[in-house]
């Protein structure tokens, strides 16, 4: 493959700012473009604006030990659990530590990437650029790209009969801002998704009614296990859970009295909510099934059900996945609005020069920052010619099993930390360095993990991960106990830590 050294990096979010710094790393030359006039994508809430971005009371699914980047743990006094504003406090303090600002371009719009006229011996891309100020357009060329902009950009509106019709307002539940639409009204949520449970609950706090519509239903479990730790903390790891107690293999509540029970196994897909099952308890969220017609007040449900004078109708209903800039340049998507002709979720393997790479795909909910670091630092490995990728027919292939098997995130982690060689020998480890193998096997898999050996390694892997459990207990210890409180304070500590074994 050609030499790569400039890099167009499209996105200033959380995978942008990651692909910078993995530029960085490799020894190239990044340019970032960010439409906005701030770093954060999704992350920068800006209410009312052209521009998707989280809601106004967005708090983060995925806990702070295993949201983080690897080399750049969170704050000990972070809350586990993160509302957007300290989640783009953290985005901010990773730019600034690793000085990444100075590489990005604000208010600047990819509008086209495309093969250069000398691709075919070279790989290049061109890439067009408007100011969004001047509304001047440049074109630039790049050795390669890093498309890093989410497919979270094309709000997806359902097809209902009736719904232009619609006499109240409609909205999408990403963005939301202003929670005072709801007030005393009538609101009808469709979706069932984390957007839609978080839209129904936000809105039921004081709209004098809210429907929860969907059509197969949901599980839903809380941010905290049994113990009070955060959830995902035994569900993100090498160890099998089923072997261990305190993993949540049941759900925490009958979702058949709640008319919720989905058709798969738990905990195949689930959303988190601690508040949906108390809203619906007391009557503040009332489930409904799918929504079939809507009149100039009305909403009509595949049940024969009816409710009157509806106010407000909220689409949780997701996104039309599109990557404008690359549109009728490389072929991305197959069959479905799901499936991506990428391998490994990354590149497109009917490209001749593997010099253009995807970010941030991945077919279900999981510890996200850490996994668009791994897929940069592969991509720019792939760049620099210290990772090579199959042929496109094998590349293929593999795509067809990828989209018939489940996206298990452990897996995938180790599989491209094993290309990148920055995958830990755990047995290695519980020879050489007992506790610290036995942390990586049996506590959450952080990112951490992946800067212990290899290129990228970092000195501060080892005490990053032995301090977790440190760092998930600080923000909670804050108040001193009595010697008597203290002492089964420990015992019960003691017990947590055996069952997590970390």
């Amino acid at each position: 493959m050609p030499d790569v050294k400039t890099v167009a990096v499209v996105g200033a979010g959380a995978g942008g700012l990651a692909a910078v710094k993995c530029c960085l790393d490799e020894g190239l030359r990044p340019t970032c473009f960010e439409r906005s006039s701030e770093l954060g994508g999704l992350w920068y809430y800006t209410p009312g604006g052209d521009r998707v971005c989280v809601c106004a009371t967005t708090t983060t699914n995925i806990s702070k030990e295993l949201m983080a980047f690897s080399d750049f743990p969170m704050p000990k006094d972070f809350s586990n659990f993160l509302h957007h504003s300290k989640m783009l406090s953290y985005l901010h303090m990773y730019a600034a530590n690793f000085d990444l600002e100075k590489y990005i371009t604000y208010n600047h719009d990819v509008t086209l990437v495309e093969p250069a006229s000398d691709y075919d011996s070279t790989g290049r891309w061109t890439v067009a650029v408007k100011d969004r100020k001047s509304g001047k357009v440049t074109t630039n060329t790049f050795d390669a790209v890093l498309v890093c902009n989410g497919v979270n950009n094309q709000p997806h509106w359902p097809d209902i009969p009736g719904l232009k019709s619609f006499q109240g307002r409609v909205m999408h539940s990403i963005g939301q801002g202003d929670m005072g639409v709801y007030e005393g009204k009538r609101v009808v949520v469709i979706g069932m998704g984390g957007s839609g449970i978080d839209a129904a609950v936000d809105a039921s706090r004081i709209a004098s009614k809210v429907f929860l519509v969907t059509r197969k239903g949901s599980w839903v479990t809380n941010r905290f296990s049994d113990n009070g730790l955060p959830y995902d903390i035994p569900i993100f790891r090498r160890a099998s859970g089923r072997i261990f107690r305190g993993i949540p293999l049941t759900p925490q509540f009958d979702h058949a009295i709640y008319s919720i029970k989905p058709p798969w196994p738990y905990p195949l897909m689930f959303q988190v909510s601690n508040d949906i099952q108390t809203q619906m308890m007391c009557g503040y969220v009332t489930v409904k099934a799918k929504v079939v017609g809507v009149t100039d007040t009305s909403v009509h449900f595949s049940d024969g059900s009816c409710e009157q004078d509806i106010d407000v109708i909220v689409c949780a209903t997701g996104f039309d996945y599109s990557f404008p800039p690359l549109e009728g340049t490389v072929p991305l998507q197959g069959a479905s609005q799901s499936e991506f002709l990428l391998y490994r979720w990354v590149f497109p393997p009917s490209l001749k020069y593997h010099t253009l790479a995807v970010i941030g795909l991945s077919p279900e909910i999981t510890p996200i920052f850490a996994k668009l670091e791994m897929q940069n630092r592969w991509a720019t490995r792939v760049f620099k010619g210290q990772c090579h990728l199959l042929d496109s027919e094998s590349m293929s292939r593999e795509i067809k099993g990828q989209r018939r098997g489940r996206h298990q995130y452990v897996t995938y982690m180790d599989t491209l930390a094993a290309e990148i060689g920055c995958k830990p020998n755990i047995v290695r480890l519980l020879l050489t360095d007992p506790r610290l193998g036995w942390r990586c096997y049996f506590g959450p898999t952080t990112a951490c993990q992946y800067r212990l050996t290899g290129p990228g390694k970092w000195d501060g892997a080892r005490d990053a991960i032995l301090g977790t459990m440190e760092r998930i207990l600080y923000p909670l210890n804050t108040r001193p106990l009595t010697e008597e409180v203290n002492f089964h304070c420990t015992i019960m500590h003691y017990i947590v830590m055996t069952n997590y074994n970390d």
